[in-house]
């Protein structure tokens, strides 16, 4: 499957600012393939995947809708129309986006709520909303899965994934009944190690893996791939959810609904 992105990108004369109100040109908000920026790209993931497939909808609907162009001196016309029409491809009169306005509006249509941010400061702003997992540095176009958000690595530009492999939610369709010392299964498309039992513990780098765990993550990201067998040292607890610690770290074993270990 293509990879496929989507993104506000410049108004009808390539520039950034004084263009015309909605898309003149049927390129100024639009989706391409997938493409590594020059300054790189972080992955932001959606945690609920039900809100990842919803951002990724907004975005379609806001490179398929000529009613939304692109001009920095209105980004903020999106935010309005989409207040009162309530989806972007629900709008009906001609307005105005740029790149990270557009990432922000898809958010909100997807029920989270985030104040206005650039791509200088769209990591934190995301993060701090309790709704995405910042997965570092993207190595290739394997990482990336349908509604996530990419920012680059310093103040440039902002798209989403709007058509790349789901990701793996589930083997089974409860959670596995976990016990110290056994041996379990990876089975999310990519899992995070952290220093805790939690998302607000810090996510592992490569280098802070074990040995054996290093082999499992060829992206380099501190994530385990689908399929990676694990034994449990410790499990805990943390509201509905079941942390679970590997050799390496922390992993979310049962979380928000979803099995990622069995």
């Amino acid at each position: 499957m293509a990879v496929i992105i989507g993104s506000a990108r410049c108004d009808e004369r390539g520039k950034l600012s004084g263009g015309q109100p909605g898309d003149q040109t049927g390129k100024e908000v639009m989706e391409q393939e997938f493409y590594i920026h020059k300054k790189g790209w972080y992955i932001l993931r959606p945690k609920s995947e039900t809100k990842a497939r919803i951002i990724a909808q907004a975005m379609q609907q806001a490179c398929n809708n000529s009613n939304i162009g692109y001009n920095q001196n209105n980004r903020g016309g999106v935010i309005v129309q989409l207040n009162r029409y309530k989806t972007l491809g629900a709008i009906a009169i001609a307005t105005e986006c740029d790149c990270s306005t557009l990432v922000r509006a898809c958010c909100m249509q997807a029920g989270i709520n985030v104040s206005n941010f650039t791509t200088y400061n769209e990591v934190p702003a995301l993060v701090s909303t309790g709704e995405f997992d910042n997965l570092g540095k993207l190595v290739s176009a394997s990482q990336v899965r349908l509604g996530d958000v990419l920012c680059t690595c310093s103040k440039g530009h902002t798209v989403v994934v709007t058509q790349a492999p789901a990701r793996t939610r589930t083997c089974v369709s409860n959670p596995t009944t976990y016990k110290v010392g056994s041996t379990y299964t990876v089975c999310a498309s990519a899992l995070s190690v952290r220093t805790g039992p939690g998302t607000n513990y810090r996510r592992k780098s490569h280098a802070e893996l074990s040995a054996d765990a290093k082999k499992h993550d060829p992206n380099h990201n501190g994530t385990m791939v689908n399929g990676t067998r694990i034994s449990c040292k410790e499990l805990r607890t943390v509201g509905s959810d079941i942390w679970f610690r590997s050799p390496s770290g922390w992993m979310a074993a049962h979380y928000r609904g979803d099995v990622y270990i069995k």
